[in-house]
């Protein structure tokens, strides 16, 4: 019997070469190599699949999850037409539902009407002077950042000062947009994930910026350190994923520092999140066991 193929959904940008391969596309590589042993350890074959590739059979798949699809962004109408595509064909994780929440930043809305202590913030129309001048004073503050609705990897974002001109349009987000208050705890205490695999705690990274920067991606110069979550860090993280309609089967949850220093849920990544496997070599045999238990 043929071993049961698994696709796992990356960008052209990730696994090609030339002008358009991003700088971290090695990660894509470590990823890979980790959840690709571990499926094989299980009698599964995992197969990377540029997910705008034309002509793929997704039938012929016993399930496809979404891995480093670090372009969709840039195309997200033909992002969700393919992944219902998926959907319809076989199983897809995590499921759509969940992935078409997560695309949209109102989820931080709606999660704090729930109870979650998340980042205060605000949705605007576009990214005009007046409109960010009205968010500086609802949120009492001179330092803002702004976001798409949807977006990744700080694809758009803009820290704003007030009493400084705006970025180039180019820079701001392109339409609607999340405004939210700089907290400056993140640049000296950073931003901790942490790695869940079927509700499962899986294990923690504190990313911090480098110097001169606040963005904490790798990309930028973000600095990875393995990291244990305190119980209150801990605490939210399961408190956000018990309130969503469904446990997914992956989910990284972001917090940082509040003015006080408590907890605030930044993002919960449950569509093409980094695993950051160098500081969590175990994750690869968490989720493929979470995944050989969804598909009995």
């Amino acid at each position: 019997m043929s071993p049961k193929r698994i696709g796992f959904l990356t960008s052209s940008n990730m696994v090609g070469v030339g002008p358009d391969q991003r700088e971290d596309s090695y990660e894509h590589d470590l990823e890979f190599a980790l959840f690709a042993k571990a499926a094989d350890a299980r009698g599964m074959v995992l197969e990377a699949m540029v997910w705008d590739a034309p002509g793929i059979d997704w039938s012929s798949f016993a399930a496809v999850m979404v891995g480093t699809t670090w372009d969709y962004v840039q195309k997200c109408d033909l992002f969700y037409q393919v992944l219902a595509e998926i959907d319809g064909k076989t199983r897809l994780f995590n499921d759509l539902a969940t992935l078409r929440m997560n695309g949209d930043k109102g989820y931080l809305l709606k999660l704090a009407a729930k109870g979650i202590a998340t980042i205060p913030t605000l949705r605007i129309a576009k990214c005009t002077q007046a409109q960010i001048d009205a968010a500086y004073a609802h949120f009492g503050c001179d330092e803002l950042v702004v976001k798409p609705i949807v977006g990744g990897g700080a694809w758009r974002q803009a820290r704003v000062q007030k009493g400084q001109p705006l970025p180039a349009v180019s820079e701001l987000p392109p339409e609607a947009a999340f405004v939210q208050p700089f907290l400056p705890g993140i640049l000296d205490k950073g931003e901790l994930s942490m790695l869940f695999y079927d509700g499962q705690y899986s294990h923690g990274i504190r990313k911090t910026p480098k110097a001169g920067e606040y963005r904490i991606q790798s990309i930028y110069g973000g600095i990875e350190q393995a990291a244990d979550p305190s119980d209150a860090e801990i605490a939210l993280a399961r408190k956000a994923l018990s309130a969503l309609v469904q446990m997914p089967l992956y989910a990284r949850v972001d917090v940082v520092p509040g003015l006080s220093g408590e907890p605030l849920l930044i993002e919960l990544e449950l569509i093409e999140p980094y695993h950051y496997v160098e500081q969590g070599p175990d994750c690869g045999e968490m989720l493929i066991d979470a995944l050989v238990r969804r598909l009995g």
